[in-house]
C-alpha cells in the first residue's frame, strides 16, 4: 500500500502576504451583515469555520449553516483576485521537497484550517497544486482534530495509509496525534516559539537543505522494510566438509560471529521496522545452525517478535529431543540436504563418511518430533540424473518438497565449477523439474536457477509450485554471521554491515547503496560474478 504525508498550508508551505484578512472581513460584512473586528483575531492555528463562528457570536449573530455556506463563497470570490494580483510567498525549497516525496511514492493530501476553494487558490497561485490528491478542509468542520481524522480516511479510500503531518503550529501538532500520526513540526514562518513545538516527533528549520528534509521525514516514516525473507547464517562453524560449501565452513570455532546481544538487536530492530505488518521469515542457517548454545533462546526471542523461523541444520545433532525443544521455541520448518540417493554419492559430495545416514536420522527424527521438514538437493553434472531419483526419496522420507539448488561455484564451490550445468543441461535439467512439478506427487521449488521461469513459459506451462528460481533484490536478505548484508549467500558484494549501525539492520540496509540499484532478475548474479 501506499502512503501518505498531510500537510497544512498557512505557515508550513508559504505565507500568503496577508491578502487573506480583508477578505475575510469583506466575506463576513456580505454573508453576516455586520462588521466585524478580524484585525484582532489570530488565524494561527485555527480553522476558517472556527473564526467566522467566534466573529458571528462576538456580533450577538446566530451562524447557520446557511450564513456559513453564503460565507464560504464570499470569502473564494473575494480572495481568489487577491492571490492572482499578488500570489503566495512559498518557502524556500518547499517544491522540491514535496517533488522529492512525490518521486518516492508519496501520496500528498493538505489538511488545512482553509475552506476548500481558498486552500485551492492558494495552492494553485503558489504553483504547489499539481502535487496535492485529496484534503480536509474548514468547510468540513470546526475542529481541526477532526480534519485530520478525516483526511486520514480519504487517504485509505484512495488506497494510502497516512504515516504523517507536517504543520507549524502545536494545534498541527495535536491533530496529529488526534489522528494517530507522528508529527513534523516545521519552523519557517517563524509564528512560534521553537519551544512551543517542543511536542512533535521532529522539528525542521525549513526545506532548503532537500537531504536534511528527506531524511527528517524518513526518520518519522521510514519505508517499509522490502524484506520478505531473511537467510541468517548464525555461524560458520559446521561438522561437515562439502565440497560445494559457499562459506567454506569448518569444525573449527568461528571469529567474529554475531554475539547473542548483538542477535537480539537485529531481531528487535527488524521487528520494529514492521510495526502491525507481517514479519519476514527467518531461515536460521549456518554452518551448522545447532553449533550455538543460545539458539533455543534466540529462536523464542524471535516467536515472542513475531518471526516464523525455520532451520537448516546439517543432521548430525537433530535428534527428536533437540528437535522438540526448538519445536517449543518456535521452530516450523526444518530443511535437510541430500545430495545423492545413496550413501556413495551424497557422503563424497559432503566430506564425511556416515553424512547420508545422519541425514535420514534427521528426517526420522523430524517425523518422531512432528517438525516438517523439506529436502534440499545440489544439482551438478554428477547429480543432474538423480532428479527423480531425489523427489521420489523426499517422498518416501515424508518431505513436504524437494529444492533444486544449481550449483553456484563459490566458497569450495569454486574448486569444482566444472561441475556446473552448461546452457544445454540446465535446459535438460530445468525441462524434468518442470515434469516433475507437473506430475503433482510432492511440491518443487529451484533455486539459483532464474531461468526457471523462461523455461516454463517457454513450454507453455503454468507451474503448480512456486518456481522464482532467484529472490536476490526481490524480497530476500542474507545476513551473514559476522554482520554482512548480502543479496544472497553466494554472493558476497558489499551490502554494508549491520555492526557498523549498532546492528540496526533496518537502518543498514537502508543506506546500501546495493540494496539501492539491486533487482532479482533473469539471471544469478553470483554465477555470473564466479565466471
Amino acid at each position: 500500500m501506499r502512503r501518505a504525508i498531510l500537510f497544512d498550508i498557512d505557515g508550513t508551505l508559504l505565507h500568503a502576504k496577508g491578502v487573506g484578512r480583508p477578505a475575510f472581513a469583506e466575506a463576513f460584512r456580505a454573508a453576516y451583515g455586520a462588521e466585524a473586528d478580524v484585525a484582532g483575531v489570530s488565524f494561527v492555528g485555527a480553522t476558517d469555520t472556527g473564526v467566522v463562528r467566534g466573529l458571528a457570536q462576538a456580533c450577538g449573530l446566530i451562524s447557520t449553516p446557511a450564513r456559513e455556506e453564503r460565507f464560504y463563497i464570499e470569502l473564494a470570490k473575494r480572495l481568489e483576485p487577491r492571490l492572482a494580483q499578488t500570489p503566495p510567498h512559498v518557502y524556500p525549497g518547499a517544491r522540491a521537497f514535496l517533488e522529492a516525496l512525490r518521486g518516492r511514492g508519496f501520496l500528498l493530501g493538505v489538511v488545512t484550517g482553509n475552506i476548500r476553494a481558498t486552500a485551492w487558490a492558494k495552492l494553485i497561485h503558489a504553483g504547489l497544486a499539481d502535487l496535492f490528491d485529496f484534503g480536509a478542509y474548514a468547510g468540513d468542520g470546526a475542529d481541526r482534530d477532526a480534519l485530520a481524522r478525516l483526511a486520514c480516511r480519504r487517504a485509505r479510500a484512495l488506497g494510502a495509509e497516512p504515516c504523517l503531518l507536517v504543520g507549524d503550529t502545536p494545534k498541527d501538532i495535536q491533530a496529529a496525534h488526534a489522528a494517530g500520526l507522528p508529527c513534523l513540526a516545521v519552523s519557517v514562518a517563524g509564528w512560534e516559539a521553537p519551544g512551543a513545538l517542543a511536542a512533535a516527533e521532529g522539528l525542521l528549520p525549513g526545506y532548503e537543505d532537500l537531504p536534511a528534509a528527506l531524511r527528517a521525514v524518513e526518520a518519522l516514516a521510514p519505508a517499509p522494510l522490502p524484506i520478505r525473507v531473511l537467510a541468517w547464517e548464525l555461524t560458520r562453524r559446521c561438522p561437515m566438509a562439502c565440497r560445494h560449501c559457499r562459506g567454506a565452513a569448518r569444525d573449527a570455532a568461528c571469529a567474529g560471529e554475531l554475539s547473542g546481544e548483538e542477535c537480539g538487536r537485529v531481531l528487535e530492530t527488524l521487528a520494529a521496522a514492521c510495526p502491525g505488518g507481517a514479519k519476514p521469515l527467518l531461515i536460521l542457517t549456518g554452518g551448522e545452525p545447532m553449533y550455538r548454545d543460545d539458539l533455543e533462546a534466540l529462536v523464542r526471542r524471535a516467536t515472542a517478535l513475531g518471526f516464523p523461523c525455520v532451520l537448516a541444520p546439517c543432521g548430525r545433532f537433530a535428534t527428536a529431543e533437540r528437535l522438540r525443544a526448538l519445536k517449543d521455541a518456535g521452530v516450523r520448518a526444518l530443511s535437510i540436504s541430500l545430495d545423492g540417493p545413496d550413501a556413495a554419492a551424497h557422503d563424497a559430495f559432503r566430506g564425511v563418511p556416515g553424512a547420508f545416514d545422519m541425514a535420514l536420522r534427521a528426517m526420522a527424527a523430524a517425523r518422531e518430533a512432528g517438525v516438517p521438514f523439506q529436502l534440499n538437493h545440489t544439482v551438478t553434472r554428477a547429480t543432474r540424473g538423480d532428479l527423480r531419483a531425489m523427489r521420489d526419496l523426499a517422498l518416501t522420507q515424508g518431505a513436504t518438497r524437494v529444492d533444486y539448488f544449481f550449483l553456484v561455484p563459490v566458497g569450495r564451490g569454486a574448486a569444482i565449477a566444472g561441475q556446473c550445468l552448461d546452457d544445454a543441461q540446465t535446459d535438460a535439467a530445468l525441462d524434468e523439474i518442470l515434469d516433475l512439478d507437473a506430475e503433482g506427487a510432492l511440491p518443487v521449488h529451484v533455486t539459483c536457477e532464474p531461468r526457471v521461469l523462461a523455461r516454463a513459459k517457454a513450454r507453455g506451462l503454468t507451474p503448480r509450485s512456486r518456481l522464482n528460481g532467484c529472490l536476490a533484490g526481490a524480497g530476500f536478505c542474507f545476513l551473514a554471521h559476522d554482520g554482512r548484508l548480502q543479496p544472497c549467500g553466494f554472493y558476497e558484494a558489499d551490502g554494508g554491515n549491520v555492526r557498523d549501525f549498532g546492528c540496526d539492520l533496518p537502518a543498514a540496509y537502508r543506506a546500501s547503496a546495493l540494496f539501492a540499484r539491486l533487482r532479482g532478475g533473469g539471471r544469478c548474479l553470483a554465477r555470473a560474478a564466479a565466471r
